[in-house]
């Protein structure tokens, strides 16, 4: 008998970095995240996404929290897409809040994401009028 082809038994991942896989698998033996994730918001995306394809709850909440903890007004428009693509309300509403800001709103409405919203994720740029419009009629 044929010894079975070892081609057949792999599973290619090629939309995930191999640093990213690498810091999951971590994660699933020692249930603790990187202590480098917390400098770089890219790699918490990546985790977070990975998290939410594979349904590692624990460590997409431990991401989302990181996320929040670096949200900015440069990267806001990028984690509020990742947070309604991954359905993560927790960190969509922190986004939403945080964009409410005056003072945030500001500095968000001159970013690339933010221009880009109109094409990219519309009903996202739709849902943050409302918000700023409820957020403005209740301080009236």
């Amino acid at each position: 008998m044929a010894e079975p082809d070892t081609m057949d038994h792999r599973v290619r991942m090629d939309d995930i970095h191999a640093h990213v896989f690498r810091s999951v698998l971590d994660f699933i033996y020692t249930d603790e995240l990187p202590e480098h994730l917390g400098n770089t918001t890219t790699m918490a995306w990546g985790m977070l996404a990975v998290a939410d394809r594979f349904g590692l709850e624990r460590m997409k909440a431990m991401c989302e929290n990181i996320l929040c903890e670096h949200v900015t007004a440069k990267n806001v428009v990028g984690t509020l897409k990742l947070a309604d693509r991954h359905l993560c309300q927790g960190l969509k509403d922190f986004c939403m809040e945080h964009i409410s800001q005056p003072h945030v709103l500001k500095e968000v409405v001159e970013t690339k994401g933010f221009k880009d919203l109109k094409t990219t994720c519309p009903s996202l740029l739709e849902e943050i009028i409302i918000k700023i419009s409820k957020l403005s009629s209740s301080d009236g």
